[in-house]
């Protein structure tokens, strides 16, 4: 359950920089604040709903409950729960933000219309499956930390700024934790933290 740390740390920031805006109106405050409709509420959003997800399964399992083995959600609760996040994430990026192309490296978009909704809930379906690195010392916090700082260097320099600092709060968040996850590990993150961020990255990449 180790995970909690990482998106507590980030929702909490997140908030105390949305929350210090819209009570001092200051525009120090307006600068730090990245909490936008644009470009972070559902990389949030899926932040926060699969990490739920992934911390009622790690505590079933803590508590031997649950239809899996040794306890915890089944695997098809979770492929459920986690499509339908998906769902609602690729229907937010077509119907809100108008997202109807993806983008091919050294050629013109690829026009796709609402085949963008099945194909985000594949991909996350797809980065779920990453879950299985959880478990190495060290090897699932350094290799999310290291996506995540390249996508908020990604997003600065394509000028999305409220992504890269999220981005950017979430590699930090991932680092303060994997202080407590190198080598002897004192804990990991379960499926509160991989879910969470399988599902987070797939929203950033999009």
């Amino acid at each position: 359950m180790g995970g909690i740390l990482i998106w507590a740390t980030t929702l909490v920031i997140t908030l105390v920089f949305w929350a210090l805006f819209h009570v001092s109106a200051s525009e120090t405050f307006e600068k730090l604040n990245f909490l936008s409709r644009s470009q972070t509420w559902l990389p949030l959003f899926a932040l926060v709903s699969a990490s739920l997800i992934g911390l009622a399964d790690d505590f079933f399992q803590i508590r031997g409950r649950g239809s899996y083995i040794g306890g915890g959600l089944s695997l098809k609760k979770r492929l459920l729960l986690v499509a339908l996040i998906g769902l609602i994430g690729g229907w937010w990026f077509f119907a809100k933000l108008e997202v109807t192309a993806i983008a091919i490296p050294f050629t013109s978009p690829l026009e796709i219309g609402w085949l963008i909704v099945p194909l985000f809930v594949l991909v996350m379906l797809a980065a779920f499956s990453g879950g299985v690195i959880d478990g190495l010392d060290g090897l699932a916090g350094g290799i999310f930390a290291s996506i995540f700082a390249a996508y908020a260097g990604i997003a600065f320099f394509q000028n999305q700024m409220d992504l890269a600092a999220f981005c950017g709060v979430l590699a930090g968040a991932i680092s303060a934790f994997l202080w407590f996850n190198i080598p002897p590990a004192r804990f990991y993150m379960g499926e509160t933290g991989i879910i969470g961020l399988t599902a987070t990255l797939t929203v950033v990449a999009f």
